[in-house]
Protein backbone atom coordinates (compact mmCIF):
# COMPACT_ATOMS: atom_id res chain seq x y z
CA UNK A 1 0.00 0.00 0.00
CA UNK A 2 1.29 3.41 -0.96
CA UNK A 3 0.25 6.76 0.82
CA UNK A 4 2.50 9.39 -0.56
CA UNK A 5 3.72 9.53 -4.23
CA UNK A 6 6.95 11.79 -4.86
CA UNK A 7 7.86 13.04 -8.57
CA UNK A 8 11.08 15.01 -8.93
CA UNK A 9 13.37 15.78 -11.95
CA UNK A 10 15.76 14.42 -10.04
CA UNK A 11 16.48 11.71 -7.55
CA UNK A 12 19.50 10.84 -5.95
CA UNK A 13 18.69 7.47 -4.20
CA UNK A 14 21.86 6.85 -1.86
CA UNK A 15 22.63 3.76 -3.47
CA UNK A 16 26.05 1.90 -3.38
CA UNK A 17 26.36 2.90 -7.71
CA UNK A 18 25.74 6.65 -6.40
CA UNK A 19 22.87 6.39 -9.06
CA UNK A 20 20.49 9.90 -10.28
CA UNK A 21 17.73 9.12 -11.87
CA UNK A 22 15.74 11.77 -13.94
CA UNK A 23 12.23 12.18 -13.74
CA UNK A 24 11.53 9.57 -11.58
CA UNK A 25 8.89 8.41 -8.58
CA UNK A 26 9.65 7.23 -4.83
CA UNK A 27 6.53 6.05 -2.90
CA UNK A 28 5.96 5.66 0.54
CA UNK A 29 3.96 2.89 2.75
CA UNK A 30 1.81 3.81 5.86
CA UNK A 31 4.98 2.81 7.65
CA UNK A 32 6.95 5.65 6.28
CA UNK A 33 9.09 3.36 4.33
CA UNK A 34 10.39 3.52 0.47
CA UNK A 35 8.26 1.19 -1.31
CA UNK A 36 9.64 2.30 -4.82
CA UNK A 37 12.30 4.28 -6.01
CA UNK A 38 12.96 4.65 -9.39
CA UNK A 39 12.25 6.13 -13.15
CA UNK A 40 8.30 7.51 -13.68
CA UNK A 41 8.00 4.87 -16.66
CA UNK A 42 8.06 1.54 -14.39
CA UNK A 43 6.02 3.23 -11.85
CA UNK A 44 3.78 0.75 -9.99
CA UNK A 45 0.24 1.64 -10.38
CA UNK A 46 -1.29 3.16 -7.80
CA UNK A 47 -5.01 1.42 -6.87
CA UNK A 48 -5.93 3.30 -3.99
CA UNK A 49 -6.01 6.80 -2.89
CA UNK A 50 -2.77 8.22 -2.59
CA UNK A 51 -1.02 11.60 -2.05
CA UNK A 52 0.73 12.78 -4.71
CA UNK A 53 3.59 15.70 -4.96
CA UNK A 54 5.22 16.77 -7.66
CA UNK A 55 8.68 18.26 -6.32
CA UNK A 56 9.95 21.62 -8.41
CA UNK A 57 14.30 20.05 -7.30
CA UNK A 58 16.35 17.32 -6.33
CA UNK A 59 14.84 14.39 -3.96
CA UNK A 60 17.56 13.37 -1.92
CA UNK A 61 17.55 11.45 1.85
CA UNK A 62 17.41 13.16 4.84
CA UNK A 63 21.06 15.05 6.11
CA UNK A 64 22.93 13.95 9.38
CA UNK A 65 23.95 16.77 11.78
CA UNK A 66 27.10 14.54 13.17
CA UNK A 67 27.77 16.90 15.98
CA UNK A 68 24.62 19.15 17.08
CA UNK A 69 24.19 21.10 20.54
CA UNK A 70 20.53 22.17 19.27
CA UNK A 71 19.39 23.18 22.80
CA UNK A 72 22.01 25.43 22.53
CA UNK A 73 19.89 27.62 19.99
CA UNK A 74 18.50 29.63 22.77
CA UNK A 75 22.17 30.87 23.52
CA UNK A 76 22.28 31.89 20.27
CA UNK A 77 24.28 35.69 19.89
CA UNK A 78 25.37 35.62 23.53
CA UNK A 79 28.94 36.79 24.31
CA UNK A 80 29.37 37.21 20.34
CA UNK A 81 31.68 39.70 21.00
CA UNK A 82 34.32 37.27 23.03
CA UNK A 83 37.14 35.15 22.00
CA UNK A 84 36.24 31.76 21.81
CA UNK A 85 37.41 30.12 24.70
CA UNK A 86 36.23 33.48 26.89
CA UNK A 87 32.58 32.91 25.68
CA UNK A 88 32.54 29.19 26.25
CA UNK A 89 34.11 29.61 30.29
CA UNK A 90 32.64 32.95 30.87
CA UNK A 91 29.05 32.67 28.97
CA UNK A 92 27.95 29.86 27.51
CA UNK A 93 28.85 27.39 30.07
CA UNK A 94 27.36 29.44 32.98
CA UNK A 95 24.13 30.26 30.77
CA UNK A 96 24.12 26.74 29.88
CA UNK A 97 23.99 25.14 33.52
CA UNK A 98 21.38 27.13 34.27
CA UNK A 99 18.90 25.62 31.59
CA UNK A 100 16.19 23.47 32.95
CA UNK A 101 14.81 20.67 30.97
CA UNK A 102 12.04 22.80 29.63
CA UNK A 103 14.41 25.18 28.16
CA UNK A 104 16.34 22.50 26.65
CA UNK A 105 12.87 21.03 25.29
CA UNK A 106 12.18 24.57 23.77
CA UNK A 107 15.59 24.84 22.21
CA UNK A 108 15.76 21.72 20.69
CA UNK A 109 12.44 22.01 19.17
CA UNK A 110 13.72 25.47 17.62
CA UNK A 111 16.57 23.66 16.27
CA UNK A 112 15.02 20.30 14.41
CA UNK A 113 12.42 23.16 13.15
CA UNK A 114 15.63 24.91 11.92
CA UNK A 115 17.33 21.73 10.48
CA UNK A 116 14.11 20.35 8.82
CA UNK A 117 13.76 23.20 6.81
CA UNK A 118 16.77 22.57 5.50
CA UNK A 119 16.42 18.88 4.73
CA UNK A 120 18.11 17.82 8.29
CA UNK A 121 16.17 15.07 9.24
CA UNK A 122 18.78 14.03 12.10
CA UNK A 123 21.06 14.80 14.60
CA UNK A 124 23.49 13.92 17.34
CA UNK A 125 22.89 15.82 20.20
CA UNK A 126 25.43 16.21 23.04
CA UNK A 127 23.40 18.03 26.14
CA UNK A 128 21.70 17.59 29.07
CA UNK A 129 17.94 16.84 29.54
CA UNK A 130 18.09 13.74 27.17
CA UNK A 131 14.68 12.77 27.58
CA UNK A 132 13.46 16.32 26.79
CA UNK A 133 15.90 16.43 23.56
CA UNK A 134 13.97 12.64 22.47
CA UNK A 135 10.56 14.40 23.32
CA UNK A 136 10.97 17.59 20.71
CA UNK A 137 12.57 15.51 18.38
CA UNK A 138 9.57 13.40 18.12
CA UNK A 139 7.45 16.04 18.37
CA UNK A 140 9.08 18.21 15.54
CA UNK A 141 9.13 14.78 13.06
CA UNK A 142 13.01 14.41 13.80
CA UNK A 143 15.42 11.54 14.22
CA UNK A 144 17.90 12.23 16.84
CA UNK A 145 20.80 10.08 18.48
CA UNK A 146 21.97 11.61 22.41
CA UNK A 147 25.14 11.50 24.08
CA UNK A 148 25.76 12.63 27.12
CA UNK A 149 27.11 16.05 28.08
CA UNK A 150 30.87 14.51 29.39
CA UNK A 151 31.58 17.51 30.39
CA UNK A 152 31.83 17.74 34.57
CA UNK A 153 31.34 21.17 35.47
CA UNK A 154 29.19 23.43 38.03
CA UNK A 155 25.36 22.83 37.78
CA UNK A 156 25.73 19.23 35.54
CA UNK A 157 25.84 15.55 36.98
CA UNK A 158 27.69 13.84 33.85
CA UNK A 159 27.08 10.77 35.51
CA UNK A 160 23.55 10.85 36.63
CA UNK A 161 23.19 11.37 32.85
CA UNK A 162 24.81 8.59 31.67
CA UNK A 163 22.93 6.41 33.97
CA UNK A 164 20.00 7.97 32.87
CA UNK A 165 20.35 7.19 29.36
CA UNK A 166 21.28 3.68 29.92
CA UNK A 167 17.87 3.00 31.99
CA UNK A 168 15.85 4.51 29.39
CA UNK A 169 17.84 2.11 26.52
CA UNK A 170 17.28 -1.00 28.95
CA UNK A 171 13.82 0.28 29.46
CA UNK A 172 12.57 0.85 25.61
CA UNK A 173 15.22 -1.89 24.49
CA UNK A 174 16.97 0.07 22.13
Amino acid sequence: MIVQRFFAPVVLPADPDCSVLRDAVVDVGPDGRITYCGAVSATPSITENVACSVLPGILTPGLVNTHAHSPMTLLRGIGGDLPSMARLQNVIWLAEARMRARDARAGMLLGCIEMLRYGVTTSAEMHAHAEELVEAALQAGSRVLVVPAYIHRQGTDWYREIKAIGKWIDADGL
